[in-house]
């Protein structure tokens, strides 16, 4: 049985974000293959520049939602949003579709673009939790909890952080099975 395609089908970001973030000069010969330059209004139609957005696109699916903190439908929620997270996921996107062109023309990055590298940084830190796109469950995700010991947890021996961890905390007497009894009360570690 085939597993169940979770990406998505279009690109989240457009060619006009493309175009705004890049030289359109540039992008315009790095979508032409008879030598010439693609003009602004031309690279909104351009299939190279749709399947290279879109394939940068999958490559930003493929980090976070492997790395389980995304879905693709999150995404989608956060473009139809709007926002500064909206503008950072396509800077990602674009920063990541320059190198797919330049590649397709058979170009070898021998420096990366400086949006590039911005790109790559902010992917690899959203991967690795450092950075998060600002959702509302994302945003408690990384926060601490605390829960207060009551008498009655100390009473009935009931697990907490710290009468579970005697190797740094003395041992309370009703964790060791008695009332008290032993080497006076606590038993030191």
């Amino acid at each position: 049985m085939p597993l169940t395609p979770n990406g998505t089908q279009t690109a989240y970001a457009t060619p006009q974000d493309l175009i705004y973030r890049l030289d359109v000069n540039a992008l315009g010969q790095l979508t032409r293959d008879d030598g010439g330059q693609n003009s602004a209004t031309q690279l909104l139609t351009d299939p190279y520049t749709a399947k290279a957005l879109l394939e940068a696109t999958g490559i930003v699916e493929s980090v976070t939602v492997g790395s389980d903190r995304y879905q693709p439908a999150d995404f989608a929620a956060l473009i139809a949003y709007g926002g500064a997270s909206a503008e950072l996921l396509k800077g990602i996107v674009c920063g990541l579709t320059l190198p797919i062109l330049r590649w397709r023309r058979g170009i070898m990055e021998s420096s990366k673009h400086p949006l590039t590298e911005w790109a790559e940084m902010m992917l690899e830190k959203i991967h690795l939790g450092q950075e998060i796109f600002a959702f509302v469950e994302s945003e408690k995700a990384g926060l601490p909890t605390t829960v207060p010991i009551t008498p009655d947890d100390l009473y009935n021996g009931t697990p907490t952080m710290w009468t579970n961890n005697n190797r740094y905390w003395p041992m309370l007497p009703n964790r060791r099975g008695s009332s008290g009894g032993g080497r006076g009360g606590w038993n030191r570690c």
